[in-house]
């Protein structure tokens, strides 16, 4: 358990961006293949529903000795060829129908595939007959009829919802001259519907399983092939640590030593500008531990804190800075007395030294540098600018990248890391810090805290 409380954000944020993905990939995988399945399922319904409407109208014909339409021979002989097909379709499904479904039989010769369908005949003025028989169990759809007679070959096949919410499949038949020219013949589809329901269910249910089954599974796989990636970073981070604890005591030492001889050596001695260098790189290394440290340590979120003035703070550290760099001057251009911030000032005030001490070190000496804080109704900026030459065009989209190192000709070139800790601690805050240009030249940084 403590184990995985110290693994980094990135590689527990990696692993679930996997796991999504994956099951991302799966949701839309078998939603299609549901899609299909269904629309494959009522297709084949609509198909089988159609073979036994042709086939009992073809039957009603036939023991009328009327006509049988082109269209229906065509599908005769269709179903003659390809037999295997849509028969096949109907036998399958029959071990499946509920056992409970209406039957209507209304003719003598009704094959067994029949078994759920019904006939109307009705006369002349489109009323039903009983030709002999018991009346119909389903009324004459007067919708189809009329498209029937309006259609060029007189027949029409559709799908109907009756007055009692019953879906039924019809097939209309108009035979012109005829004492009875209108034939009707229908299927009600609930048995079919209710298999559609139980299959799409049972589809529903096996999704959900599998989609389950892939979100443990991505995310158990995930992590073994994360587990590499962490245990290197793990001794990455590890060895800086180790190294720049290793290398503290020796550059101490080493100032403390340089900065001795100093003070017993004469300026216009020859060693004391070799001295001074000892002492400006040192401080330069040591920084640069510091910094490397930062980093090894930078991988978790940074909480809030309680509601605190950030002025005060602001203006401390511009201070410190100005003490650390004699000579220059950063002017102070925030209005607001009193700013309320949750964010840590800390880091706060790291992110703004930073920007500050790379302001000095590639400006001249007689550039200006200024520091404002703009309050806006959902965040606070922070705006670090300078008069300096600004960043060269092509080093602005890598300005934040760990160890860019460039010259904005001064001649200074940092360790390509300041800006890195510093966009590392915004982003650990849920802060925004970006460049932009300061017109008419120069540079400017903007600290974004929202609200």
């Amino acid at each position: 358990m403590l184990k995985s409380l110290r693994k980094p954000s990135m590689f527990r944020s990696l692993r679930f961006r996997m796991t999504v993905l994956n099951a991302s990939t799966t949701v839309l995988l078998i939603t299609f293949l549901r899609i299909m399945t269904i629309t494959w399922l009522t297709d084949t319904f609509i198909q089988s529903a159609d073979a036994v409407l042709y086939q009992r109208l073809s039957t009603e014909l036939v023991q009328r000795t009327l006509p049988i339409p082109t269209r229906l021979t065509n599908y005769q002989n269709y179903l003659n060829v390809n037999n295997a097909g849509y028969l096949s379709k109907i036998e399958a499904l029959q071990p499946f129908l509920p056992s409970d479904s209406p039957t209507f039989l209304t003719s003598l010769f009704a094959s067994p595939l029949t078994v759920g369908t019904y006939t109307i005949i009705a006369n002349s003025d489109g009323q039903p007959i009983r030709d002999n028989r018991d009346e119909p169990t389903f009324p004459l759809n007067n919708e189809s009829m009329q498209a029937a007679v309006a259609s060029p070959e007189h027949i029409d096949v559709r799908s109907i919802i009756d007055g009692q919410g019953r879906d039924i499949r019809v097939v209309s038949l108009y035979i012109p001259e005829n004492p009875t020219p209108y034939i009707q013949v229908g299927r009600p589809m609930a048995d079919y519907v209710s298999l559609e329901r139980q299959l799409r269910f049972i589809l529903l249910y096996v999704g959900l399983i599998g989609i389950v089954f892939v979100i443990i599974a991505s995310w158990i796989l995930s992590g073994y092939f994360v587990a590499p990636s962490e245990r290197a970073y793990e001794l990455q981070k590890r060895f800086i640590t180790n190294a720049s604890h290793e290398l503290r005591t020796p550059l101490s030492i080493v100032r403390a030593s340089a900065q001795l001889a100093l003070q017993d050596t004469p300026n216009d001695h020859p060693t004391s500008d070799l001295l001074r260098t000892i002492v400006t790189e040192n401080k330069h290394m040591t920084n640069m531990i510091e910094n490397l440290l930062t980093i090894a340590r930078t991988e978790q979120r940074i909480p809030s804190v309680d509601a605190y003035d950030l002025m005060p703070h602001v203006r401390e550290t511009v201070k410190t800075v100005e003490r650390g760099a004699p000579g220059r001057t950063v002017q102070m251009l925030c209005i607001q007395t009193t700013i309320m911030s949750t964010y840590d000032p800390h880091y706060v005030n790291h992110i703004i030294r930073i920007l500050l001490d790379n302001a000095i070190a590639h400006t001249p000496a007689t550039a200006e540098i200024a520091i404002n804080c703009i309050v806006a109704p959902d965040s606070i900026e922070i705006h670090i600018s300078d008069t300096g030459p600004g960043v060269p065009p092509q080093h602005v989209d890598s300005i934040f990248e760990p160890f860019v190192t460039y010259s904005r000709g001064t001649g200074h070139r940092g360790s390509g890391i300041g800006l890195n800790i510093a966009q590392m601690f915004a982003r650990a805050m849920n802060a925004h810090l970006r460049y932009q240009s300061n017109t008419p030249h120069g540079a400017c940084f903007v600290l974004e805290l929202p609200a």
